[in-house]
């Protein structure tokens, strides 16, 4: 993998593009989603059975540029939604995807096309066998990885295979969602929301503790630290369908359950990938192996030296981006004629999380039994723990955690402007700031 990517001009590049892993990745992460977004993965490989993707087109649609991930939008559309008549396009800075019969391919993949259309027939058509192979894709998934987080083992091909399930899950939910429910007003209804807390639809809440620690690594691989959950109980296994909801209430209900727990299933299987490359990193006494590729680390037979020599480099090219403000849409090559912006004291960069402007006074929550006091607070973790906190604030500043972790997604479900930054607020507390969770930057507005 080059650290340093090749930007062409012609091609337009988008982030926030790889589902629901990450926004930024070093490259051991980075090259882990190379095997499941890449050709032959189980990314393509599930969608080509819905006339979706060429599986072995022989390029990869994604880039890491200073850690942060990008699609380039010419590839994913000739890999992925050209064959089945889709088409990303951007206006505005925002990618959507349209509907297009007449694309560059049409019409030499008719087959595709034809595929597609009988498959979202056939789902429409009959619900019970949908729920079917839903039930048995979800139930086969959780019983592999139960088996893999108790066992403390797990291989890459293994955790490849069980991503099909992940893939194939996540697609029908959006592809629901896209017929019967605009704007999330079937799945975020009271009903549902209802049905979901007393039913124990979703992680069981006495064991919340394993889900902060996964969502606090995020995604990453290339940490030191060991996570083994006692057991894999907090997830349920099966999930019945909602019988008391109307369809397809009941389905989008049961498809976005599934997505969310497979999510957390998916937490434990990566940091037994990460054990293992750990022990691999402990022989060589490479203490920073997370910016290696899994390739690179795998391969590894005599002399580090290289190799120590190459991660000094990538370690440089990361902590120059840590410093810039990168666009969402790269247009033009333009990536490559950023500078470091000035630093000054009063402004701050993190990674929004949750739109929306706000401005107000700083105060810190360390204590889920503290009370809220000031405007604009500052968290240590995402954890649940902290819900009262976080309904009562106007804005949130997570320490750590991701942009998928619990109070993230209840920021954006409660239109909370959120960021993300790990830095000493110790010197802000009591002064007015303004936060911007769009952009993730932080302002001081008077500095007495």
């Amino acid at each position: 993998m080059r650290y340093k990517p090749h930007i062409d001009p012609r091609h337009i590049y988008a982030a926030k593009r790889v589902g629901d892993l990450v926004d930024y990745a070093n490259p051991l992460t980075f090259s882990l989603l190379q095997k499941i977004y890449g050709p032959n993965g189980p990314y393509r490989n599930e969608l080509a059975r819905f006339g979706l993707s060429n599986p072995i087109y022989p390029k990869n649609h994604l880039t890491n540029i200073y850690g942060r991930i990008y699609s380039d939008l010419t590839i994913e559309n000739y890999a992925i939604w050209y064959p089945a008549g889709y088409e990303l396009v951007v206006k505005d800075d925002t990618v959507t995807l349209h509907h297009r019969i007449f694309n560059p391919l049409f019409p030499q993949d008719l087959v595709g096309l034809f595929k597609k259309v009988t498959q979202d027939i056939s789902i429409q058509l009959n619900p019970k066998r949908l729920n079917f192979e839903l039930n048995s894709r979800y139930t086969q998934f959780s019983k592999l990885s139960r088996a893999a987080i108790l066992n403390h083992h797990l291989t890459l091909e293994q955790f490849l295979d069980l991503y099909h399930h992940v893939t194939f899950i996540s697609f029908i939910h959006q592809m629901l969602s896209s017929i019967y429910d605009h704007k999330g007003k079937l799945t975020n209804n009271q009903e549902v929301q209802k049905y979901l807390n007393q039913n124990d639809y979703t992680i069981n809440t006495n064991e919340k503790k394993y889900e902060h620690e996964f969502t606090r690594l995020g995604f990453e691989l290339g940490h030191h630290q060991i996570i083994h959950p006692e057991s894999s109980d907090f997830i349920p296994d099966e999930l019945p369908f909602p019988s008391n909801l109307s369809y397809p209430t009941a389905l989008l209900t049961k498809t976005k359950a599934m997505q969310s727990n497979m999510r957390l299933k998916i937490y434990p299987m990566v940091y037994e990938l990460n054990a293992q490359l750990r022990e691999i990193a402990k022989i060589h006494n490479l203490s920073r192996f997370s910016f290696l590729t899994m390739d690179e680390l795998l391969s590894i037979d005599g002399s580090v030296d290289v190799y120590n020599l190459i991660i000094d480099e990538r370690e440089e090219y990361y902590d120059t981006g840590k410093q810039m403000k990168l666009p969402d849409i790269i247009k033009d090559g333009k990536i490559e004629k950023l500078t470091l912006p000035e630093t000054e004291l009063t402004n701050y960069q993190g990674i929004g999380c949750s739109a929306g402007k706000v401005i107000g006074i700083l105060g810190e929550i360390t204590d889920p039994n503290q009370a809220v006091v000031a405007d604009i607070n500052i968290f240590p973790n995402a954890s649940p723990d902290f819900t009262p906190q976080f309904k009562q604030s106007k804005g949130i500043i997570f320490q750590s955690g991701s942009p998928l972790a619990h109070g993230a997604i209840l920021a954006r479900e409660l239109k909370i402007p959120a960021v993300i930054l790990d830095t000493d607020f110790r010197p802000l507390i009591g002064k007015q700031i303004t936060m911007d969770g769009t952009e993730g930057t932080i302002t001081i507005v008077n500095t007495y």
